[in-house]
């Protein structure tokens, strides 16, 4: 409540804010941040007990200004004779950074809700500040070149220029973290390694910690032309590393950039990752446990494979097959409603592609427009048309090179109750043969049919003499009626059997023929032998005038 009045004793532990504030930002691991404030409480000068409700902000100015680190609540603080006691610790455990930086800070309290002032100025504890396992002079600000120097001369295998080592379980802890906040175009570094020894590290970062989001090395540099982390070796022998990270931990990193990374290139890198060149040994310019090759000289890129088949491939798989197993790859999709594609283009224009389309769970082959379909629950095919009733249907027209039917299977040994087509004249008498043009619905729903008179049979009318040569098609009319399609080659057997059933006939008349031809040649014999036996035809005339 507004009326409140407050004194206040702040007693810090350990360390002193300023002295800490004045030492390099390097050391502040070694500390904690946490102080101690100690208060009390009073009400028109009447000490308050209970509870209170605590909060506590830390500014860069007595009034306005800037909040640094995180709002402390405290609730239902115990009051004993208005005296309270709490730890602050406005870095979050130290994860914020610049909270302490060396400049003034004031404190900001409410107490129940009511804002008390003005701001109590936080000043330095006159114990001493000393570096642990550190007795260097360090500096927060400074003109020199060199800020924090370290100075190596032994020549000893494995040495080490710089070896920081957190073993911190907290998420987020940092070996070493190094900023470069210079502006412009100018290459500064926000951590620098260099090693001329033969076995030696520019730079070396190790972080023990099991779990967390930690990190062996982590550099930071917000120039534009700035790098975080910079290392280079110098030695033309031995096992060298510019930078060489190492993560124990199963999700650590060993290296990590959560921006561009390039190696090798002129300048800033174009991509996430970018390499230039190629190791002179083997020509590649990328290997990934030797499974992923990148090959700059022949812009071939191969999996399991480190060299082209050909000069004309540009992307290869080999797939350690064993035995009678299958070896390629997949493209799929995440959704399993999407379509998985792959595709063929020329002078950056797309030209064709194959793709499953896993809605009608069809895979379809484009070219200008679907012209295969192949689906995938019966199998059935269709050439620029989806098949709908029959294991392989074609838009329009079909043709070979070589006349001839499509073969069938009718070996004996396959068939049972064989009979003889009978009746087949009388049968073809039935089939009205006609010819007609497509209505112009149809020819709208398929472009490739002509304006012109076509040969067929009407299916309703063929269904009463072949019933079972019609079936649906699959397709269907503006109103839903299905659409019919026919099979006439019944009418190639009957036509067959009727030429048969015609030769037949035929070779009895013409026994017939020959029958009545041998009674004429009889009657032509009796009726000579008749004239040989009676007198010439003058005679008896003769005769018959006298």
């Amino acid at each position: 409540m507004r009326s409140e009045s407050r004194s206040k004793v702040v007693i810090l532990s350990l360390l002193a804010i300023a002295a800490l504030a004045a030492a390099a930002p390097s050391l502040a691991g070694l500390f904690p941040w946490t102080f101690t404030y100690q208060g009390q409480l009073l009400d028109s000068g009447v000490p308050k007990n209970g509870n209170a409700d605590l909060v506590f902000k830390l500014f860069d100015a007595a009034s306005g200004g800037n909040q640094a680190g995180i709002t402390i609540t405290a609730n239902a603080v115990p009051l004993a004779d208005g005296r309270f006691t709490i730890e602050l610790d406005f870095t979050n455990g130290g994860v914020i950074p610049g909270v302490f930086d060396g400049n003034d800070r004031w404190l900001e309290i409410s107490v129940n809700g009511t804002l008390l002032t003005p701001r109590e100025k936080l000043t330095a504890t006159p114990h001493a500040i000393f570096a642990r396992e550190l007795a260097l002079p360090c500096q927060q600000r400074t003109t020199a070149s060199t800020a924090l120097e370290f100075v190596s001369d032994s020549d000893a295998g494995q040495e080490r220029i710089i070896h920081s080592v957190t073993n911190s379980t907290k998420i987020g802890a940092q070996a070493i973290a190094g900023e470069a906040l210079g502006a412009g175009n100018v290459e500064n570094v926000g951590v620098y390694g260099k090693s001329i020894s033969g076995n030696g590290f520019g730079l070396l970062g190790e972080n023990t910690s099991t779990t967390g989001n930690c990190a062996g090395i982590y550099g930071v540099s917000q120039s534009n032309a700035g790098s975080g982390v910079y290392g280079r070796a110098n030695a033309a022998t031995g096992t060298t590393y510019g930078v060489y990270g190492q993560a124990v931990s199963p999700t650590g990193y060993g290296l990590y950039s959560a921006g561009a990374l390039g190696v090798n290139t002129a300048g800033a890198p174009q991509a996430t990752l970018q390499v230039t060149g190629a190791l002179p040994a083997t020509g590649l310019a990328l290997n990934v446990d030797n499974l992923l090759y990148a090959r700059s000289s022949s812009a071939f890129v191969g999996i399991g494979r480190t060299l082209p088949l050909t000069s004309a491939e540009f992307f290869g798989v080999n797939a350690p097959e064993v035995g009678n197993n299958y070896g390629g790859m997949y493209v799929n999709t995440t959704d399993a409603s999407g379509m998985p594609f792959y595709g063929y283009a020329s002078g950056s224009s797309v030209r064709a592609w194959t793709y499953y389309d896993s809605p009608s769970s069809t895979w379809k082959l484009y070219i200008n427009g679907n012209r295969l379909f192949v689906d995938g629950v019966n199998g059935w095919m269709g050439i620029g048309r989806q098949a709908m009733a029959n294991a392989l249907e074609v838009e329009g027209s079909a043709s070979k090179t070589t006349a001839g039917s499509w073969l069938a299977n009718s070996d004996a040994r396959i068939k049972t109750d064989i009979r003889t087509v009978v009746h087949a004249l009388d049968t073809l008498d039935r089939v009205r043969l006609v010819d007609f043009r497509y209505s112009d619905d149809y020819r709208r729903r398929h472009p490739e049919i002509g304006d012109r008179r076509y040969l067929n049979v009407i299916a309703q009318e063929f269904r009463q003499v072949f019933p079972d040569a019609v079936k649906s098609s699959g397709e269907k009319l503006p109103n839903g009626d299905e659409i019919l399609q026919v099979d006439t080659y019944p009418l190639t057997i009957y036509s067959a059997a009727a030429v048969q059933e015609l030769h037949r006939m035929l070779l009895e008349r013409d026994r017939q023929l020959a029958q009545q031809a041998t009674e004429i040649s009889d009657l032509a014999k009796r009726v000579a032998q008749l004239e040989s036996l009676s007198p010439p035809a003058a005679v008896r005339t003769a005769a018959l005038v006298k």
